[in-house]
């Protein structure tokens, strides 16, 4: 039995018990401090997935990390230019995702970051 399954109780089901992000943690040797992350990060629409990080993983790669703070970055400033636009409420709400998913990134790298990436666009 892998680490995920030893560490959670069993009447809380999870998405993360899926064979597919078993397959993936056991894979990508995911560490269970960062199975939290995995289901926040699983919290939020499946549209950011595709629309913020679909085509940086396809292109990017080993820049990934660095094209998620450039992402971060504009999002920022088009908030300071423009703070009393509503229309951009969305654009906020992406920071924190962009900043926990980043994190991921950083600590497990482009190939993990984008395999767990296209399994979060497909829930």
């Amino acid at each position: 039995m892998n680490e995920f399954k030893k560490n959670q109780p069993r009447e809380k089901s999870s998405f993360l018990e899926d064979d597919d992000y078993q397959e993936f943690i056991n894979l990508r040797q995911i560490k269970p401090e960062d199975f939290q992350v995995i289901e926040n990060l699983s919290s939020y629409p499946t549209e950011f997935f595709i629309t913020e990080l679909h085509n940086l993983f396809s292109s990017s790669k080993e820049n990934s990390a660095q094209d998620i703070r450039d992402r971060i970055r504009q999002i920022n400033k088009t908030l300071e230019k423009y703070p009393e636009d509503k229309n951009l409420l969305s654009l906020k709400k992406r920071i924190p995702f962009l900043k926990l998913f980043l994190e991921f990134t950083e600590k497990y790298g482009w190939m993990t970051a984008r395999h767990l990436n296209s399994l979060l666009e497909r829930k």
